[in-house]
């Protein structure tokens, strides 16, 4: 895996870690089971079934009545399509959400879906739409008070700032997130 994918996978790890366990998501048994899926093949690197799995998820998946459900499948498709090279349905994906998070009140949630939308974007060299998904990527991180989430969202602005070659901006962007890091209470992300 490459820097980009291991970010992704970070965040689809920060969503597991989130608290959302299948036993509790206000979803059916086989959309839970469908999901368990996806996550066994994105597990093992197989992307194509991972992709498979989550798409049966959404297409079964009512998005108002289960929008961080929705998201967070949609963030996991996301992974697999772009670990496929399908960068543009990724896009479409994301741009199909987009209203659902918009309306989403959960910020953690938001945060990782404009993050990832965010990244889509960069890839396509679309740096203009990419800037402005990562300014709402962080203004929704800077809600949930939460440093490791913003610390990563930072970390990957930092990433585009450098993409765009904006040095100067880009070593801000790491010396907070740096700052957050060290600040923080977890003691697993502590150099020992």
């Amino acid at each position: 895996m490459n820097k980009r994918e291991i970010s992704i996978f970070t965040i689809i790890i920060c969503i597991v870690g989130a608290g959302i366990a299948y036993g509790a998501l206000p979803v059916s048994q086989d959309i839970r089971e469908q999901i368990s899926s996806g996550e066994a093949f994105l597990r093992k690197g197989d992307f194509e079934h991972a992709a498979a799995s989550y798409q049966k998820v959404l297409s079964s998946l009512d998005k108002e009545k289960s929008p961080g459900v929705y998201m967070d499948t949609l963030v996991r498709l996301a992974y697999a399509y772009k670990a496929l090279g399908l960068h543009e349905e990724a896009l479409a994906a994301f741009t199909a959400a987009l209203p659902v998070a918009e309306k989403n009140s959960d910020s953690y949630r938001k945060a990782l879906f404009f993050s990832n939308f965010s990244d889509i974007h960069l890839t396509l060299g679309d740096l203009l739409n990419a800037v402005e998904r990562m300014k709402q990527a962080i203004a929704q991180a800077r809600l949930t008070k939460k440093p490791v989430l913003l610390a990563d969202i930072l970390n990957n602005a930092g990433n585009m700032l450098v993409t765009d070659r904006n040095y100067g901006e880009a070593a801000e962007t790491y010396k907070e997130c740096l700052s957050l890091l060290n600040n923080t209470e977890e003691a697993e992300l502590k150099a020992k």
